[in-house]
């Protein structure tokens, strides 16, 4: 019997990786790194729904697991073949039946290699066999995307296979969201929404104090009670850089795309502060400040 299995690394990933039809049996490598990981785990476990569940928190112990386990006729289905690490571990893993699967607006990426990367490491990068695309290695077979049309216009040298998801990205949320956040805090934030003018600041991984003094000028001339929200990313550390006193920061593993679901329907109105937040590409209507 086919084997499938399925690296995870965020709470996104992991809405992503359950949106995906396979047949066999089902793996997850999760690999710990963000805030309440151990919790979010442990709350999968509860759910049942794999096969079996693996918990790494080292990136080359996960791999080194996949290179002695995966067989020819398994697949594996990763967030990204970029990189010369993970290039070299692609090259060693059985399977020719590798996919990467949606992560965030970096899947619609074509500049990977140009942007960042002096011509030295570029072409060094190129020569590993990396791409300016994600799923350009030539170990991988394919590429999971929600919007094929979009992927299609901005990375249209692409010849390898365009998979679907099961379900379009609103529809999985709203299917899964008890995965994700537990009812005690719906109601919470029910409540603490309630009617009121919210500002959501989504970090990167780093604390932007520009943003935070673009909060503080907001306060003083907004004249109703406006609620200041932090949502940290899920791999944010730079807590200590915090000044600004919040009303609430939200808990890594909660996803964001949850929060926009509360906030329409339970604020008067919100803007989201954010720098290139990939949450926003499914929902592109809602009030948002780029920094």
């Amino acid at each position: 019997m086919r084997t499938n299995y399925f690296v995870v690394t965020t709470p996104l990933q992991y809405l992503n990786a359950l949106n995906i039809e396979t047949s066999g049996e089902r793996i997850i490598m999760f690999l710990s790194g963000f805030t309440n990981s151990e919790k979010f785990y442990s709350n999968i476990i509860e759910k049942g729904v794999w096969d079996k569940t693996y918990y790494f928190s080292d990136y080359n112990k996960m791999f080194r697991h996949l290179i002695r386990k995966v067989e020819k006729t398994d697949k594996l289905f990763i967030d990204s073949d970029y990189g010369r690490v993970t290039n070299s571990k692609l090259r060693r893993i059985k399977t020719k039946e590798i996919y990467v699967y949606e992560e965030g607006i970096g899947t619609y990426r074509s500049n990977l290699l140009s942007k960042g990367n002096g011509w030295l490491k570029k072409n060094i990068l190129k020569f590993l066999g990396n791409k300016e695309f994600f799923a350009g290695s030539k170990y991988v077979k394919g590429i999971y995307v929600y919007d094929h049309q979009r992927h299609k216009q901005s990375v249209p040298s692409f010849s390898k296979e365009r998979l679907h998801f099961k379900n379009d990205f609103s529809s999985q949320l709203e299917n899964h969201i008890g995965i994700f956040i537990a009812p005690d805090l719906i109601e919470k934030y029910k409540n603490l929404f309630n009617a009121r003018e919210v500002v959501l600041y989504l970090t990167s991984w780093n604390y932007n104090l520009r943003i935070e003094q673009y909060i503080q000028d907001l306060k003083q001339i907004q004249k109703s009670d406006v609620l200041i929200i932090l949502k940290p990313h899920p791999h944010f550390k730079d807590f200590e850089k915090i000044n600004l006193k919040y009303d609430d920061v939200v808990s890594g593993e909660v996803l964001v795309e949850i929060l926009f679901i509360l906030l329409r329907k339970y604020s008067a109105g919100f803007v989201v502060l954010h720098e290139n937040s990939s949450s926003l590409q499914y929902y592109p209507e809602i009030n948002n400040v780029t920094f």
